[in-house]
């Protein structure tokens, strides 16, 4: 768990205080007006760790990208257990699913992908996906927001694979179903990790929905194609995750469908992974 410095910051002040507070004075030497600058002292000292341990609130976890590892490319972790609380891995509104299903505190103790059976969730599991613009300029960027909701009576644990952090990406199709923004070439083999980045293990991520509960999120999406990233840029890569890619130019004008493909795991689904890999219409020329 990240720990900074304010942790240790009412200690030191407090020994700071210590050091530098004369003596007490006899019950009888003592007055009003020697009691006023203790108390100054000790409102500002009050002040400065109410500033120093963010006290405002203000300890956002991150936000997320057109590639999301979670809500950003890191595992999403509570700032400091004594002061944050982790999210809620369920109920009626998820509002931010990245960000929730990141938190360790969701994950499945001495679950696998492998061991997860297969469930049918047509009645029950509905996924819709809008943009917030019918048309992108080539090149241009449109957010793409995911609300899954429980349709059904009861509650509704959905699971995500981790590997180690959740992967959501956003891919562009032409109408028949042909990838338009893949790279060109088969896909390079990442460079060689050390063995500890190689031992790392899968997974699960649970979050359970309540009947008629929603769980959304907003991922942007760049209409552009991709080529694949020099060996370099590679380098810092996490085992098992795609060959890092880089923007190669705008996408030509005309109809795509864009599909968020998401880790979710356990589901049955036919061939156009309408759970898995849910898409919306979208339009690509001149606003």
């Amino acid at each position: 768990m990240k720990r900074t410095v304010a942790a240790s910051l009412p200690v030191l002040l407090a020994l700071t205080a210590c050091m530098n507070t004369p003596p007490p004075q006899e019950p009888e030497n003592s007055d009003e007006s020697s009691e006023k600058p203790g108390k100054k002292a000790k409102e500002k000292e009050d002040k400065e760790i109410e500033e120093a341990t963010g006290s405002s609130g203000n300890s956002p976890l991150g936000g997320s990208s057109g590639v999301a590892y979670g809500p950003k490319a890191e595992h999403a972790t509570i700032k400091d257990d004594s002061e944050k609380k982790a999210l809620p891995c369920g109920g009626p509104k998820i509002a931010d699913l990245l960000t929730v299903i990141a938190q360790t505190s969701c994950e499945v103790r001495k679950a696998t992908p492998e061991s997860l059976p297969q469930r049918d969730l047509k009645a029950a599991l509905d996924i819709k996906v809008t943009t917030d613009a019918p048309r992108v300029a080539p090149g241009g960027r449109a957010n793409v927001t995911v609300v899954l909701t429980n349709k059904g009576a009861t509650e509704l644990p959905l699971d995500f694979m981790a590997d180690p952090e959740p992967h959501f990406e956003v891919e562009a199709f032409t109408p028949k179903g042909a990838r338009a923004d893949k790279p060109a070439g088969k896909e390079p083999a990442l460079p060689q990790a050390n063995p500890e980045q190689a031992a790392l293990e899968r997974s699960v991520s649970r979050v359970t929905l309540s009947p008629k509960g929603t769980a959304s999120f907003v991922i942007p999406w760049d209409a552009v194609k991709y080529k694949w990233a020099s060996a370099d840029k590679a380098k810092g890569a996490l085992p098992g995750q795609p060959f890092p890619r880089e923007p190669a130019g705008p996408l030509p004008k005309g109809k795509y469908v864009v599909r968020v493909i998401m880790p979710l795991i356990g589901v049955a689904e036919g061939k156009e992974h309408e759970f898995s890999q849910p898409g919306t219409p979208v339009e690509v020329g001149e606003p």
